[in-house]
């Protein structure tokens, strides 16, 4: 169905991600394969690119021959499986499809990193894509891997047997600093494409799924689905199928329980609105404990386990309190800082220059991005006359005062979400975005930056104008942060999808006009995006 590529295609390419987790049919037999692997020759690799970095291909045109194949001037590469007799085990697990069945390979190779051995900073891929390659992490201690960002290193979480699509685009190093060998496997398939749908939902511990039967074309259902129990950012890909029958027989074919939901749906659901608790956080509540499916008419918590007929099933006793009903959360926030405040480094950065950062009134990430990309002309929009006016005043006290801590930003922030009767939400904990924001620039550098800065205030509902940013990005080279604006839960609670999608779509013509725009923000699936759009012509 063409939403459930446009969703593929979101999560996948443009995207803010360096890897996502996904689970293989059949477990990585890790001992299994460590073993195995001691016997086995390796070739120096992509020198002088690492040193101490070697290979050996289980898939391709030889074992020794471990790169591209017009690196050996080959240009119709007939591939074999190379390593049988030495690693039948390895060989085996790929061949008889116990990895992804039906996934056809194009190259499969085991890397090898030296005790002290370092592969330098470096991008494998034009692309920005996580479908550019499915990497195994064998360890037995993982290497140090790290992404380039634009401010810091981010470390790549990794553990022996994890098993990830990993996006190449973005500049990436490894160094080993154990005193043993660091393996790893690294897969491309022929059939990424056609293999993805099974690939991302692989690791789904139940089946998301929407029943098109009753559509009424607005996506609401999907873009629900899709997410968390609070609508922002996409967490996994649900079936979209024309019976309920069709998505039950999903579950009981993967032993797996449903969270599954009528297509004609086109409100938030809320179990219990006196609670604050969505229909999302009472199916995990429910799929925590073994019990009988839950029945209605907009929706079915199903599991497979049931022994009791469907007119039983409907019967079955649930705590459940159902109600169609706007959020409770009505009183506007604002935050005390915003996004995750990384932006990892790619060929596409090219050390361009910037007329204008543009981004929405809150938090700290407009300064932030001014001091990553080294502007003075700002554009601060909302389509919230309270939240520019807390912005703005913000800017002007720490304009008037000698910032030399965050203590007073922060304290100076909450005194004007009061006064203008705004929720001050603030995360400042070890794991929060703060501590993030905190670690890459510092108190004076902030200052600096208020001080330096060229700010304009602008209302602009970015969704349904967005054509009133035209004066800003005409000709101008353009940084332009959208935060989660086209997938904020409030916004899909009063705008139809398809509007959104309009929104979208005429924003993209806006920024056409601009000489070039680097785009950070999520789009109508949810999904962090990271890209550049070009001018007419150029």
């Amino acid at each position: 169905m063409e939403v459930e590529h446009n969703i593929i295609k979101s999560m996948l390419e443009d995207v803010h991600a360096a890897s996502k987790t996904i689970e293989p049919n059949t477990p990585i037999p890790l001992q299994e394969f460590l073993e195995e692997i001691q016997g086995l020759d390796f070739y120096e690799h992509g020198a002088p690119r690492g040193d101490g970095w070697c290979a050996v291909s289980v898939y391709g045109i030889d074992e020794e021959k471990t790169d591209h194949p017009e690196k050996y001037g080959i240009a119709d590469p007939i591939n074999r499986w190379c390593l049988e007799d030495k690693a039948p085990k390895i060989t085996k697990y790929f061949k008889e499809q116990q990895f992804f069945k039906g996934m056809e390979y194009k190259r499969i190779r085991i890397m090898r990193l030296d005790p002290q051995g370092i592969i330098r900073p470096h991008s494998d891929q034009k692309k920005n894509s996580l479908g550019n390659a499915i990497n195994i992490e064998l360890g037995p201690k993982p290497g140090n891997f790290v992404i380039l960002g634009k401010k810091k290193r981010i470390g790549l979480d990794n553990w022996a047997g994890r098993t990830y699509l990993f996006n190449n685009h973005f500049y990436h190093m490894v160094t080993n600093t154990s005193d043993q060998y660091r393996y790893q496997i690294i897969v491309h398939a022929e059939n990424m494409k056609e293999m993805l749908p099974d690939v991302l939902r692989s690791n789904e511990s139940f089946v998301r799924g929407v029943n098109s039967q009753n559509w009424r074309n607005d996506y609401f259902a999907i873009w629900t689905a899709s997410g968390k129990s609070k609508g922002a950012g996409s967490e996994g890909l649900p079936y979209v199928r024309t019976s309920w029958e069709e998505l039950k027989q999903i579950c009981d074919e993967q032993n797996k329980k449903g969270y599954l939901l009528n297509g004609s749906i086109n409100t938030v659901i809320w179990a219990d609105k006196s609670k604050n608790i969505s229909l999302y956080d009472s199916f995990m509540k429910w799929y925590e404990k073994d019990l009988p499916s839950v029945y209605h008419e907009d929706f079915i918590f199903y599991n497979p386990k049931d022994t009791l007929n469907e007119f039983e099933l409907s019967l079955a006793t649930s705590t459940l309190k159902h109600a169609d009903v706007e959020s409770p959360h009505t009183q506007m926030y604002w935050m005390y800082s915003t996004d995750t405040t990384i932006d990892y480094e790619s060929p596409h950065h090219s050390n361009r220059d910037f007329d204008i950062v543009i981004s929405p009134a809150t938090g700290t990430m407009h300064e932030f991005l001014m001091s990553s990309f080294d502007v003075r002309q700002s554009l601060v929009f909302d389509n919230s006359q309270p939240s520019i006016d807390v912005f703005k005043r913000i800017r002007d006290y720490i304009k008037s005062e000698n910032m030399t801590a965050w203590e007073m930003f922060e304290k100076w922030t909450k005194k004007q979400c009061q006064t203008h009767g705004l929720y001050c939400k603030s995360d400042v904990g070890t794991q929060g975005q703060i501590i993030k924001f905190m670690e890459q620039i510092s108190p004076l550098e902030f200052k600096y930056r208020v001080d330096q800065s060229e700010y304009h205030y602008e209302y602009i509902d970015l969704v349904r104008n967005p054509e009133k940013l035209l004066p800003y990005v005409k000709g101008k080279r353009v940084v332009l942060n959208t935060s989660n604006i086209f997938s904020y839960l409030n916004l899909i609670q009063n705008v139809l999808f398809q509007d959104i999608e309009d929104g979208w779509s005429r924003l993209m013509e806006v920024l056409k006009q601009s000489e070039y725009t680097y785009f950070i923000g999520e789009d109508v699936y949810k999904s962090n995006k990271r890209f550049w759009v070009y001018g007419e012509g150029l």
